[in-house]
């Protein structure tokens, strides 16, 4: 907020000019007829595009060059001082840069401001704060509520210059406009006069197609032709039945003769004259069937006169072969034992009716067949010709609806001309007298709500990726294993140990850690009553010697003789600690007795048994057997063994020491993470041959240890407490703003 202050406290007051535009959009989207939802929807897209047209870029643009001529015609007189560049242009620079902005705003012809003679006048728009991003920034389009009208706010440090722009942007905006739209309509008119042309050359073009087609078949009606077909393939069935059924007859009735005129005696009185006889039926036959192909075709050109004409012929044929057979049997001496002169005559003439029905079936036949591919190619004609059919109406369609378009498109280019005539500037912008109210404070206020709130997110990030133990509650979620006590983090002239138990402190730190250490004394006493106990830890620098003599002081005050054995032969900072002698290693080695090993301390109940240092392990100092015998004498004579050993990781004294204690805790160090390797170590002492209690945290942040000891009294201000009340109130449920802090006695 301070910096936003610094900022802002010199910015100069802004003045608003406002000018009004008239669109008469609504009266060109009103009229009889129309829905009305649906006009409000389209009335409230145009102001949308209206409104977004005045704040483009090629009006803004508009408005920047007007800007810079003005300045440039009136030197010394800008709206904002000329700056040097600015002033550095000769006469006849000025001169050319006017006459050349005169035409881009006359022509409302588009310039790229990013490359030659364009990025020049950016420069010198820029060098005057007019260029459009400025303007733009400075200038909000609105829609005066439901009304046709729309107004300009422009808001600038100079009341001349706001009026200036809002002036210019209504007037060169309702210019732009105007050309905008008659050169659009006029390329859309173009548009669809081409597209109609275009159809209707598609149109003819087609038709033709279609009047070629017919010439080139010979089509008049093919529906009409067909039917015509059909009638005669009708006809010539019925022919072809009655020829068959005379056929058939015939073929039957000269079977039947043939049984009875199976006795050839009677040819040695008819064989002369017989012979003459066949060869002119033979002929009258031939004849016959010429005149009977012919009567057909007759009947299929449908010359009804000349079939007749024909039949009448083949009649008379028959007739003279009736005659000839009759004067054979006058003639001619028949056999006397059989009588078959009507037989013969009756077999010869059915003959002659079956070779005639046979001649008229295969002419039917021809001509059944040649209707019938007829019909098939009307057909295929009559399918071509549907598709150039459907292919007119589809382009008369096509052609129709372009043509209505245009139509309608003159309708609309008539109201949108007469809309864009109605676009006029109503009220125009006058230089404000007064500045508009400062807005340091909002801009502090608002800096300031930032800032808050990003704080606020700064904390919440940092809180939910911290992943190190700060609390007990967090590392026995991690491990799955209770935590026995939390010990305070203890500056260097806090950490008397003797002095803690002796003599009452007011140091807030220590009485709280005494209290700490007394609860960790009653959750730790069944685990440490009568047994080993190892004090070790998964990660270095956890506090686990300091652990190790805090809780044998604190069970020492319940006058329990403990003995504390330093197995930390890498260090034996305990050993250094209590000043005593390193006989550790020849007491496994049984060169002494347990007496002459342990050391009396300043505190009458407590023993040190101290090492030296080296880089044995356990297993090397002396065999399994008077390894086990020595620490199970540990135990007699003290109430707690308290062994500090050496952490589990990079060593292997603290596993080696696992079958010889009883029970093992693990201390951690507050503000470190628990990580993958921890978690397989606490497996691993759970599958151990030993008691894994649980765990102790160290080091832990007197903020922190309020959870479990209570509040501590600090001196807090009113809405710290408040805060902090509110704050514990709602992780734990329920308000205690009037609960009075704890007391430490």
């Amino acid at each position: 907020m301070l910096i936003t202050y610094v900022f802002v406290r010199n910015m100069e007051g802004e003045y608003r000019a406002r000018a009004v535009i008239s669109s008469g959009i609504i009266e060109s989207q009103s009229g009889p007829g129309t829905d009305s939802r649906i006009n409000r929807d389209q009335i409230a897209f145009r102001y949308a595009n209206f409104m977004e047209l005045i704040n483009s870029r090629p009006v803004i643009s508009l408005v920047s060059f007007s800007l810079l001529r003005h300045d440039l015609r009136n030197p010394g007189r800008g709206f904002r001082p000329d700056s040097d560049e600015f002033n550095a242009i000769s006469p006849e620079r000025r001169a050319a840069l006017i006459d050349s902005l005169t035409f881009y705003i006359e022509t409302a012809e588009p310039l790229d401001l990013t490359q030659g003679y364009g990025q020049t006048v950016f420069e010198l728009l820029s060098a005057k704060g007019y260029d459009p991003g400025t303007i733009s920034d400075r200038s909000r389009i609105q829609r005066l509520g439901q009304s046709d009208y729309i107004q300009i706010l422009v808001e600038t440090e100079n009341p001349r210059l706001s009026a200036f722009i809002a002036n210019e942007l209504a007037d060169l905006f309702i210019k732009y406009y105007r050309y905008k739209q008659n050169q659009l309509l006029g390329v859309n008119i173009d548009f669809y006069l081409e597209q109609v042309r275009l159809r209707e050359i598609q149109l003819d073009e087609r038709s033709r197609r279609l009047q070629n087609f017919k010439v080139a078949n010979s089509i008049t009606n093919l529906y009409e032709q067909t039917k015509a077909i059909a009638v005669q393939i009708s006809d010539f069935e019925y022919l072809r039945q009655m020829e068959t059924r005379t056929f058939r007859g015939a073929q039957s009735l000269i079977d039947s003769l043939d049984v009875v005129l199976r006795d050839n005696s009677g040819r040695d009185f008819t064989e002369g004259r017989q012979a003459a006889l066949n060869a002119q039926i033979a002929a009258a036959r031939r004849q016959m069937s010429e005149l009977n192909r012919r009567r057909v075709n007759a009947v299929i050109r449908g010359e009804t006169g000349l079939a007749e004409q024909l039949e009448q012929e083949v009649s008379e044929l028959r007739d003279l072969q009736y005659v000839s057979v009759a004067n054979l049997n006058n003639q001619a001496i028949a056999d006397p034992r059989v009588a078959r002169e009507q037989l013969i005559t009756q077999r010869m003439l059915l003959s002659l009716d079956k070779e005639q029905a046979r001649v008229a079936l295969e002419n039917i036949q021809l001509e059944l067949t040649r209707l019938a591919n007829l019909t098939r190619e009307f057909a295929r004609l009559e399918a071509i010709q549907d598709t150039y059919v459907r292919e007119i109406d589809l382009a008369e369609r096509d052609y129709l609806s372009m043509l209505d378009r245009l139509n309608q498109f003159r309708l609309t280019q008539q109201q949108t001309l007469n809309s864009g005539a109605q676009v006029e500037q109503i009220e125009r912008a006058m230089p404000p007298r007064n500045p508009l109210p400062s807005k340091k404070i909002l801009i502090i206020l608002v800096a300031g709500a930032g800032s808050f709130g990003f704080a606020l997110v700064s904390v919440f990030i940092i809180e939910y990726f911290d992943l190190t133990i700060k609390t007990a509650r967090q590392l026995a979620n991690a491990l799955e294993k209770p935590v026995f006590g939390i010990i305070p983090v203890l500056e260097d002239d806090e950490l008397d140990i003797p002095g803690m138990f002796a003599q009452s402190s007011s140091n807030l730190t220590i009485k709280a850690t005494l209290s700490l250490v007394r609860h960790l004394r009653s959750n730790i006493l069944p685990y440490a009553e009568g047994r080993r106990l190892i004090i070790s830890s998964t990660q270095p620098k956890t506090g686990k010697t300091f652990l190790s003599i805090l809780l044998s002081y604190a069970l020492a005050q319940t006058s329990r003789k403990v003995l504390i054995v330093d197995a930390n032969m890498l260090s034996n900072k305990l050993t250094q600690t209590f000043q005593s002698e390193p006989m550790f290693e020849r007491y496994l080695r049984g060169e002494v007795n347990l007496e002459q090993a342990i050391s009396p301390t300043s505190h009458e109940n407590i023993y040190v048994l101290g090492c030296d240092i080296s880089n044995l392990t356990i297993n090397e100092i002396a065999p399994k057997a008077q390894l086990e015998v020595a620490f199970e004498r540990l135990i007699d004579g003290f109430d707690s063994v308290i062994i500090d050993s050496t952490m589990l990781v990079k060593h292997n004294n603290t596993r080696e020491l696992l079958p010889f204690a009883d029970s093992i805790i693990l201390s951690f160090a507050a503000g470190e993470v628990v990580n993958g390797l921890d978690r397989e170590l606490v497996v691993e002492l759970n599958d151990a041959p030993i008691s894994f209690e649980g765990c102790i945290l160290n080091k832990v942040d007197l903020n922190q240890i309020e959870d479990v000891y209570g509040e501590l009294n600090k001196k807090r201000s009113y809405p710290r407490r408040v805060f902090k009340q509110i704050i514990r109130g709602n992780i734990k449920g329920a308000f205690r703003l009037n609960q009075p802090a704890d007391k430490i006695d």
